[in-house]
């Protein structure tokens, strides 16, 4: 039976920090070495070969013991107030891409509303043309047209 003063009957477990700006030597460095103690506590060494073998991602995460649940209180405490600053960039982000959506369907229109003008402008231009050049063709009497009846247009 272990004692309640015993060593081995201490709170101890192995959480993964990300190490995304350290150099490849240090990353091995910590990949290949156990530390013999972290905040002043031995480091429980099964549970260590255990997350260093079952390290999700061995090239961003390292292993890190947490040795008591205050330590684990502020852990907790670190990583709600990260997702709490992750939610409100995410916030600010989406915001930013709504207005700039709404930019851009605004520019989308204004320029097909320009087009459809511009086409209406060279419809009605060629439709003068096409008048002028009808006109002229009849006094010249080069264009000979038939009556038409309206369902023969249809």
């Amino acid at each position: 039976m272990i004692s309640t003063g015993s060593d081995k009957n201490r709170f101890r477990c192995i959480l993964y920090n990300k190490i995304s700006k350290l150099s490849r030597q240090q990353k091995q460095f910590l990949a290949e070495n156990i530390p013999q103690g972290i905040g002043g506590e031995p480091v429980d060494l099964h549970k260590w070969l255990q997350a260093v073998e079952n390290n999700p991602a061995k090239n961003t995460l390292t292993p890190t013991q947490i040795n008591s649940v205050e330590e684990l209180k502020t852990r907790a405490a670190a990583t709600l107030n990260a997702i709490k600053r992750a939610k409100e960039r995410l916030r600010e982000v989406t915001e930013t891409m709504n207005a700039n959506y709404k930019t851009c369907d605004e520019d989308v229109r204004l320029k097909l509303q320009r087009a459809y003008e511009a086409n209406a402008q060279i419809i009605s231009r060629l439709t003068m043309v096409f008048a002028k050049f009808d006109m002229v063709m009849r006094e010249q009497g080069l264009l000979h047209v038939d009556k038409v009846s309206q369902d023969q247009l249809i």
